[in-house]
């Protein structure tokens, strides 16, 4: 009964998405309702309080000491989690350089939902896998889809995928958001759908890996010159695709890719 529950609400914000009424839809009100005891909740939300984004000491101390204790305490954690990223993300955003998120701390919180694999969380995910005001956490929603392993949010991730290859044929390597000073000369576009290829793979999405076969077959490799963004882009996807079928391929040039696909794509049709 939860499942379908969460399944219809998951349904509810994708079609209100993409039939341009994300206004309708609001953070707050995808943040599932806790059950734990005031003591219980007063102690997880100090626990996530203790933490601090803002260097790679206290994004590490984040990792190897508030991680472990929230993990430990399971499912309960997942609406405070949620609520304080939803903090985050209503904070204004931060300005720095090149390598500086305007959101410190969504990224280890949403990695924290995927090792939870907590169903109560997918609404939300798929909300900011597929809103264009927060593509920035688009990656690390969609990864994290993929980790906790619902096949309800295949609609949500196909959709993103559409959206990013959209950029692409628009001539848009980078697409929205670069405006925070974010999203580097990486290939973005292309990061995006390696990640989202990924977890559709790991949906039973078999489909995905074709496309990424399609899309690496239009990037420059090593072996001709590309733009950065395309020369990084080609990385990603090479990535995806040895991830997906369990080998270290290295950088493989689009020759070995051809071979290999030659060879295997009865696994994937």
């Amino acid at each position: 009964m939860l499942k379908s529950k969460l399944f219809n609400t998951g349904i509810t914000v994708l079609l209100l998405i993409m039939g341009g009424c994300s206004s309708k839809i609001t953070m707050k009100g995808l943040i599932p309702e806790s059950k734990a005891s005031p003591e219980k909740a007063a102690q997880i939300r100090k626990i996530i309080g203790s933490a601090n984004f803002q260097s790679v000491s206290q994004r590490n101390q984040y990792t190897f000491e508030i991680l472990p204790q929230l993990l430990k305490m399971g499912k309960e954690t997942t609406p405070f989690v949620i609520e304080k990223i939803v903090e985050i993300l209503k904070a204004k955003p931060q300005k720095g350089g090149l390598m500086v998120t305007p959101y410190p701390g969504t990224s280890q919180l949403i990695y924290t939902l995927s090792k939870i694999k907590d169903s109560r969380a997918l609404p939300i995910l798929e909300y900011w896998t597929i809103e264009i005001k927060w593509r920035i956490l688009r990656g690390d929603a969609a990864g994290a889809l993929g980790t906790i392993g619902d096949p309800h949010a295949v609609g949500t991730l196909w959709n993103a995928w559409n959206q990013e290859i959209g950029y692409l044929k628009e001539g848009d390597t980078q697409g929205p958001g670069a405006q925070f000073g974010y999203h580097f000369p990486s290939g973005t576009v292309y990061s995006e759908l390696a990640i989202i290829g990924k977890s559709l793979y790991r949906l039973g999405e078999k489909e995905s890996v074709v496309k990424l076969i399609e899309l690496i077959k239009t990037i420059p490799d090593t072996t001709k010159s590309g733009s950065a963004r395309e020369t990084i882009g080609y990385f990603h996807i090479n990535q995806a695709l040895g991830g997906i079928i369990g080998k270290n391929f290295g950088f493989a040039t689009k020759k070995e890719w051809e071979e290999w696909w030659k060879r295997n794509k009865y696994r994937y049709r």
